[in-house]
């Protein structure tokens, strides 16, 4: 007797109006996604180029209250970034999983944005 191994998180719609019938907004969000990826990694980079630099200019003065105040300025200004940076790529995954038939992408996504509404 064969048994069927699916499981709920192994379902994925086959027959979807947009993936059929609006199949070039599908193609124009997964550009837009990948676009907004891309930025967010290059708004990353920016961010720990930036942090580099101003780390290395604080640990060089000689007055310790300037060097204190200057490594925690430029910790400040990466946590901007990282957070702006992770904001973008969280937008990015939230459109590719609305375009996913995947239920455990659908499951995951759920669970991620209630995770970090409880935040």
């Amino acid at each position: 007797m064969e048994q069927n191994s699916s499981s709920f998180f192994d379902y994925v719609r086959e027959d979807a109006i947009l993936q059929d019938e609006i199949y070039w907004l599908v193609y124009v969000l997964e550009w837009a996604a990948t676009a907004i990826d891309i930025f967010a990694s290059l708004i990353l980079l920016l961010g720990a180029i930036r942090f580099i630099w101003g780390f290395v200019k604080a640990e060089f003065s000689r007055d310790a209250d300037t060097r204190v105040k200057g490594v925690n300025r430029e910790r400040v200004e990466l946590g901007r970034y990282i957070l702006a940076g992770l904001e973008l790529l969280i937008v990015s995954d939230i459109i590719l999983t609305a375009l996913s038939l995947a239920m455990a992408d659908l499951v995951f996504c759920l669970l991620y944005t209630s995770d970090a509404a409880d935040e």
